[in-house]
């Protein structure tokens, strides 16, 4: 339709913004306009799992959010995603582990693999999400 070609003409853009742009408030807005384009803008991947390890949070809930639209296309953003885990707010709800649930089984061998790690509130997250991908299958 009308919007997958709008859709996939803006994602390089969107790209250049997320990589490249010095203003939070832009790059919060085209994290988000890639995920409401879901799987289409799968290109975005690398540049979303990098915002991940950005110091402003609401961009990293931004690009966590966007890649659990895009489903199984945001595979490879996994091992981002379960080293964002330790820098979300305790209590607050976390966008990182969300999509990690969203992914599913494709997360699982990442998430066991995270249970060794050193800090535990990357350990207690992860129990977290695996407690309730196996819960959802």
């Amino acid at each position: 339709g009308e919007m997958g070609a709008i859709a996939v003409a803006a994602v390089r853009p969107l790209i250049e913004i997320m990589d490249d742009d010095t203003e939070e408030s832009v790059r919060w807005e085209a994290a988000k306009a890639l995920g409401r384009m879901g799987p289409a803008a799968r290109e975005a991947v690398p540049a979303l799992a990098a915002a991940l390890a950005e110091g402003d949070e609401v961009l990293r809930d931004a690009a966590a959010t966007a890649l659990g639209q895009m489903g199984p296309a945001a595979q490879n953003a996994v091992p981002a995603l379960i080293r964002s885990l330790r820098s979300s707010v305790e209590g607050e709800p976390d966008a990182a582990l969300e999509t990690l649930v969203k992914l599913g089984r494709s997360s699982v061998p990442a998430l066991i693999e995270a249970l060794n790690e050193d800090d535990p509130i990357i350990r207690s997250r992860a129990a977290a999400a695996l407690t309730r991908v196996a819960s959802a299958s």
